[in-house]
């Protein structure tokens, strides 16, 4: 699962490291508030500036905390204690879900508790809080895992929009890896980004007027309701923006899948019985071809051209993503349980502990995951 995990982080890092300096600048002081916060959550505004300061190594911070923290529904001590606890207890929930480890948890309920976060994260104004969580998920992995840097680069450059689309992505990844989710077809995936982004047209289309009772506050009112709207278009669009790319990759995948069924199909047929097991006949004649090498027999240059189609066509498949499951003439002892990953031909089997002494005498075929056939194994009578 971590390279699956890996993968999908080092998109949405190269997609943070493509912003323009002042949206990568901004996201970095983001960073820094969420570091302070959570370190601890109960201090003043102004000692969070001082933190911060000696964090940035800068002589004034540019910009006002205490507008982000209002911003962001943390503008109390108490408030961010509760947020801060929130965070942790998403981050252990992500870190527990991740762990390729078998542990006693339920991954069903860590799923229903991490989607519920996810899916808060569509009304919330704490647009840190997927930092915050991605933030301390990455504290908690162990310095082996394989995505532990670019999952801290990501988090400390990427925007609300991207931040926000990976933990979701994230969730939904390993959730799929686990078995607790079915795995969509590309082509649902296609129709949910599709259906993300006409969400997100229908919600900037909504209408709504602050209520003002004091005539001299009206100009304050809005300005501070054109500062927010302001924000809240800025993410709305960067959502926008990322959901278009993601159903660009979409579509990519769909071609490729499509792509990658056609192949399967074609060397499935190729290797059918109708076709008298064709990709079989090779392998076993560039076995044969080697084993006349080996004993010194020369081929008859009448048959030169034999060989070399022979080599021409495995290097043909091994470019395909073509290759053999086993070794032809290997011999093994299998169980009742192994033999099904064979076409095995010989005696019954007693017991699920009884083994025999099997002939590869097939390789059988694989694409990628993909089996396109088995090895076909014989018992060995001894």
């Amino acid at each position: 699962m971590e390279l699956e995990i890996n993968e999908l982080i080092e998109r949405y890092r190269h997609k943070s490291k493509s912003q323009t300096k002042d949206l990568v600048k901004a996201q970095i002081h983001n960073y820094e508030l969420v570091r302070v916060v959570l370190d601890a959550p109960g201090r003043q505004p102004n000692e969070f500036v001082k933190q911060l300061e000696k964090a940035m190594n800068v002589s004034r911070i540019p910009f006002r905390v205490t507008r982000q923290l209002d911003r962001n529904q943390i503008d109390r001590p108490q408030k961010r204690i509760v947020w801060a606890q929130h965070v942790a207890e998403a981050a252990q929930d992500l870190w527990e879900f991740s762990l390729e480890t078998a542990i006693s948890v339920d991954y069903n309920v860590l799923y229903e508790r991490l989607t519920d976060i996810v899916a808060a994260q569509e009304d919330t104004q704490t647009k840190i809080e997927p930092k915050a969580i991605l933030y301390l998920f990455s504290l908690e992995l162990a310095d082996t895992v394989i995505y532990k840097q670019a999952l801290e680069e990501t988090v400390r450059l990427a925007n609300f929009a991207q931040t926000k689309a990976l933990l979701k992505e994230l969730v939904e990844l390993i959730a799929t890896e686990r078995g607790v989710v079915e795995r969509k077809s590309a082509h649902e995936r296609a129709i949910g980004g599709i259906a993300g982004t006409q969400a997100l047209i229908q919600s900037l289309t909504r209408e709504s007027e602050p209520v003002v009772h004091d005539s001299e506050t009206v100009d304050s009112v809005w300005q501070e309701r054109l500062a927010h709207e302001n924000d809240d278009l800025r993410a709305a669009a960067e959502i926008a923006q990322h959901q278009l790319e993601a159903l660009q990759e979409e579509l990519e995948h769909i071609r490729h899948e499509a792509k990658q069924e056609a192949v399967i199909t074609f060397f499935q047929e190729m290797n059918s019985v109708k076709n008298s097991h064709l990709l079989d006949q090779f392998q076993t004649a560039e076995v044969l071809l080697k084993k006349l090498r080996q004993q010194g027999i020369e081929i008859p240059k009448e048959a030169e051209l034999i060989p070399a189609l022979i080599a021409m066509f495995s290097r043909f498949l091994k470019t395909q993503g073509i290759h053999p499951k086993a070794l032809i003439g290997e011999k093994k002892e299998i169980t009742l349980q192994e033999s099904d990953e064979y076409e095995y031909i010989g005696t019954d089997f007693e017991s699920d502990v009884d083994r025999k002494t099997v002939q590869v005498q097939t390789g059988g075929w694989i694409f990628g995951e993909t089996l396109i056939s088995k090895p076909k194994a014989t018992e060995i009578q001894e």
